[in-house]
């Protein structure tokens, strides 16, 4: 799965003003079982991918590389490396648990002002969030 939109409109710069959503199913990266995760709690629950507590132990180098799974690859922003998610948007990691093999992983969603004052909620998938040995 790779940026589904989940939420588009005029409404929604407070993420709690979101609409429930129904539960994404995807692919476990482990298990290749299937697992589901809310996008919306993702967002109201969720820490940013800059946030260092989000991703763990998880170097920014091996975060990336997960995230190129989902098609999220780094680009230049002020001369760093920047991931961004579907559109442009803001990406945001929960913690999960596959329902499957109970791998950790991390669901990630995007979320942001798409336009002025049109908001949007793409559900990107989910990543193995284990540090590697």
């Amino acid at each position: 799965m790779f940026g589904r939109v989940v939420h588009d409109a005029m409404s929604g710069g407070d993420p709690g003003d979101i609409p429930p959503q129904q539960p994404i199913r995807t692919r476990c990266p482990s298990c290749s079982g299937w697992t589901s995760f809310d996008p919306r709690r993702v967002i109201t629950d969720g820490r940013s991918l800059f946030d260092r507590e989000a991703s763990g132990l998880l170097s920014r180098e091996v975060l990336e590389e997960r995230l190129a799974t989902l098609g999220l690859v780094p680009t230049l922003w002020n001369g760093q490396p920047f991931v961004q998610g579907t559109a442009g948007l803001s990406i945001q990691l929960l913690p999960i648990v596959c329902s499957g093999c109970r791998r950790d992983l991390f669901a990630v969603a995007s979320y942001g002002e798409f336009q002025p004052m049109r908001w949007m909620l793409a559900a990107e998938g989910v990543i193995d969030a284990m540090v590697p040995e």
